[in-house]
Parts: C-alpha cells; structure tokens; sequence
C-alpha cells in the first residue's frame, strides 16, 4: 500500500474549517488535528462538527473491516452456530431473510473489542450493508455526510429488503438526509416503505411482533439498573400514556416526586404488586385474550383495549413514598390519554374500494418505479409509520384519536371531538400543524409541548397561528431565558440563531439547515451538513 502524506496549511483557524469542508477520510483527520484554541466560538462549534465527520469516516471504515471479517470466519468454520428457522407466524409476501443466525464472527468481534455480540452483529450487518445493497449510504457515511445513527436509521429500516426498493428509498432520503434526525429517518423510511409495499409491511409487522421481549436489567452505577422493552407501537404508546397519566394524576394530588420519578415508581409498581399478591392482573377482553399466555391472541393483538374495559389498580397508601413504588390510579373518562391516529382518507377504505370520484390510480409500490407519495401513509402520533390494516384496527379503538387528512393537501378535516374532550381550537390548530417542538432537531411529539408566542405578548405579539408554535418544556423555557434568537417564516420555516451566531432553519416538515451566518443562506461551504 502506497504511503500518503498531507501537508497540514499554515493558515488561520477558519481558513482550515473552511478547507476541512473540502476533504474527506484520512487527509480530514489530518487536517483536524491542526484545530487549537485560537478558534472562536463560531469555529469552535463547527471543529466539533468536522470532528463528528472524521468519526463517521472511521465507523465507516470499521464496519467494512467487520464485513471482511465475517466473510473469513465464515469461510474458516462456516456460517454459524445455532442456526434456527423463524416462528412460523411470519405470513405471506416475506421479502427479508428470517434465519436468526448467532454467527461466530460476531463473537469473535465481541471479544476482540470488548463489546456485546448483540452490537458486534450491529457492526457487522452495517457493514455488509455499506458494502452490498446500500453503497451509497457508506460513501456518505465515509464523507461524514451522515453520522452513525443515521446511517444506522437507514440500514435498520431496509435491511433485506428487495435491492431496487432499497436503491430507492436511499435515493430520495440521502439527499437531506444531513438536515434529519435519526429519529425522524427512521420515520422516515417506515413512511417509505408502507407506501411502496403495505401487504409486505404487514406481513413484516407480524414477523417483528411475534420477536417482542422485555430485556434483563442491566446494572448502573450507584445500585440503579436500566431495563428496555421491544414491543408493538401501540403497545409502547399505551404504556407511555398511561405511565404519564399516572404521574399527572399523582402531581395533581400534590405529590412531591417529579414526574420522571413518578412515570418509574408508576412501572416498579407493576412488578412490586404482582410479587405481593402472586399475579399480574391483566384486561380480559371478550374474545381477544389468550388466557394461556395472559397476552391478546395474534389475530386480535391489533386490537386496543377501550378505556371502560381497562382495570385500574388501586392506589395503596405508604407511611413513605420514596421507600417503595406506591400504586396508582388515573382518571379512564373524558380526559383521560389518548394516542393520535393520523389517517388519509384512502386508508380508511377497505382493501379494492376507492374514494368517490378517484377513478384508475397507477399500482403503488413497483420496485425500481418513483416511489409512492409517502403522504398517504397512517401514521401513530409518537412512534411514525404504520401499515393501513393496523390504522384501521387502531383508529376503531376508545382511546386512540383519529384524525383523518386530505392525501393531497395534508390538512386535518377530523379530529374525532365526539371521542375526545378538545383543548381550545387555536391550541389544536398550532399542534396538529407543528407536529413536534419547532426548535431544529427536537422530536418532542407537539401533543406534549407547550405553546409560545413567537414574538412575546408583553412586546405586542398577538396570540395568534402565525405567532404560536410548540415547543417542548426545555426548549420553551431556553427561548425564554434569550439563549436563542426565534424567528418564524410566512411557509412555517423556523429559525434559531444562538449566541455562537449559528442559525438553523427547521422547515415545516422538520428538517433541518444550518444558514451562513453572513447571509442567512444556507452554508455553501458544507455539502452537506456533518452530523449533529
């Protein structure tokens, strides 16, 4: 292998930003490490964001060395151990491969780097990825055009998918990929791949439903422990509003925990009450529950639970509620939670029924073909993507909010106010627009944000929708201290600039980019914006 060598430029600390702008793997590593502290607060911020590209370029790099591992260990004692067919629940239309495979490369890169096998496999598939179907997501994770989570956002969600549909997904996400969370990329590619194949995404979701699990804990520091959970979204989203539910409820009765802390003794609770009484007591729904297994039968399990024949569990009092978990109740009527179900018009039909008036509409989904408008897709406020046999399960259900929108324009044209008691009209208005906090970046789902007046009511600022935006309790209360400038455009585009004198723009859809500050254009200095 030939010898390189880069020749570092003597210049000053933005000349060298604005180069490292240009350049790419090893030559950027190079030129990086000229960084000192002579640099201002602007290219401070902007040296760790180069900084975040060489990371990307190096992932990149140790992925596709994983790759070639796997490929000789494989080779030297095959393709793994422990080889075992997939539940047989799968269903029709599969288009990934459901072999679960605990292959020794993985292992043998666990040890090697001190990691878990679970995220060596990670290593592994992203690099078999980069270097098979999804090439163009590794040069953009090499140039740092994506950090690792997005990268790893576009990987997880197409992963054995059909080649073409791959290509093409990655050909209309890439592009302002940089401006995107990874959050937001993993909705986004859901939203995508609903669209294009919403038979193979349902047949997909049964597979993923039929693999839920609650993890083992994990020890923490300081006698604390983390426990995750892989479940259905709906599932999720209940569990989440419930746990919030109980929290407001104990707040409202003066209870001194933080909600944090309520939302956790709120959950302890469960398995503190099942140890005492030998039982977790369950819903039993006519018709859906399989006793044997205490779960909802996989024909049903779409089905929600109505908010009346959910049991609460009885507050129980305690002599210290910092002790032990209290068990709390929650108010299941009118205001109770409920969990938004956004859902086109066209996927309300039954399968082969049209809108009035539609007439002959080209077949959705043609691998290789420009991919179906992602607007038409349900989507579960919270969590992103669904395919349209579950949002018309969901939307049938007591405590899910359906709100029903033009395909075309995006509009809101049902908010479901027989089955949920509204907040004032303008409030509905602003969070239904915004859909998450406004600040560039946060995905605060805008049901939990507070509202602000854009420019503040005491400088003259009328409480109106031009004037009002969400924004999540940290954010709001940032705009308010004056740690960011907040200016909101005539299209719904935002702009925060903050005292390093960076702005960025979150456009009504929630991506994101970062403006020169000289101009308040976008930075043409950057391709594409590193990883943030």
């Amino acid at each position: 292998m030939a010898k390189r060598e880069f020749e570092i430029p003597d210049l000053p600390g933005r000349e060298l930003v604005e180069r490292a702008a240009n350049v790419t793997g090893l030559e950027l590593a190079v030129l990086a490490d000229a960084f000192d502290d002579s640099l201002d607060s602007y290219d401070s911020l902007d040296a760790v964001a180069v900084w975040g590209r060489v990371a990307a370029w190096a992932q990149a790099r140790q992925a596709e060395a994983a790759a070639v591992v796997e490929a000789q260990v494989t080779e030297l004692y095959g393709a793994g151990e422990g080889a075992r067919p997939a539940p047989t629940s799968a269903g029709p239309g599969e288009a990934r491969s459901r072999r679960v495979l605990e292959p020794r490369a993985a292992r043998e890169l666990a040890m090697r780097l001190g990691i878990s096998r679970p995220a060596a496999a990670t290593l592994i598939k992203t690099g078999r990825a980069i270097t098979g179907s999804m090439t163009a997501t590794g040069e953009a994770l090499a140039d740092g055009h994506l950090c690792w989570a997005k990268a790893r956002a576009l990987i997880g969600g197409l992963d054995g998918l059909p080649e073409p549909l791959v290509m093409d997904v990655e050909d209309t996400l890439l592009p302002h990929a940089a401006g995107r969370t990874p959050a937001q990329l993993t909705r986004d590619v859901a939203k995508l791949v609903v669209a294009a194949d919403p038979e193979g995404a349902g047949a997909r979701h049964q597979v993923a439903r039929s693999m839920r699990r609650v993890n083992r804990p994990s020890a923490l520091p300081d006698g604390m422990a983390r426990i995750s959970a892989v479940l259905p979204a709906e599932d999720a989203l209940a569990l989440d509003l419930s746990l919030d539910g109980a929290a407001r409820h104990a707040r409202a009765e003066s209870d001194g925990r933080t909600t944090d802390q309520l939302r956790t003794d709120a959950l302890a609770a469960i398995g503190h009450h099942a140890l005492a009484t030998g039982r977790v007591e369950l819903p039993v729904l006519s018709g859906t529950a399989d006793c044997r297994s205490g779960g909802m039968s996989p024909d049903t399990a779409a089905e929600p639970a109505s908010a009346d024949s959910a049991q609460t569990v009885n507050e129980v009092g305690t002599e210290n509620s910092e002790a032990r978990p209290t068990i709390f109740s929650f108010p299941t009527g009118g205001g109770a939670p409920r969990i938004n179900v956004t859902v086109p018009v066209t996927a309300l039909l039954e399968p082969g029924r049209e809108p009035p008036g539609s007439g002959e509409a080209p077949a959705g989904g043609t691998v290789g073909e420009a991919l179906p408008s992602p607007e038409n897709v349900p989507e579960l406020h919270g969590y992103g993507a669904i395919d349209p046999i579950t949002a018309r399960a969901l939307s049938a259900g007591g405590i899910w909010r359906r709100l029903v929108t033009d395909p075309e324009t995006g509009t809101v044209l049902d908010v479901g106010r027989k089955v949920y008691r509204p907040p004032a009209d303008l409030a509905r208005l602003v969070r239904a627009r915004d859909g998450t906090c406004t600040r560039p970046g946060c995905t605060v789902k805008a049901q939990a944000c507070e509202l602000d007046h854009v420019q503040s009511w005491e400088h003259g600022g009328p409480t109106s929708a031009a004037n009002m935006v969400a924004l999540c309790p940290s954010d709001h209360r940032a705009k308010s201290r004056g740690d960011f400038t907040v200016v909101r455009h005539a299209d719904g585009a935002v702009d925060w600039t903050s005292p390093t004198g960076h702005t960025y723009r979150r456009a009504p859809g929630g991506t994101v980019v970062h403006l020169d500050r000289h101009d308040g254009q976008a930075d043409a200095s950057v391709p594409a914006d590193p990883p943030y």
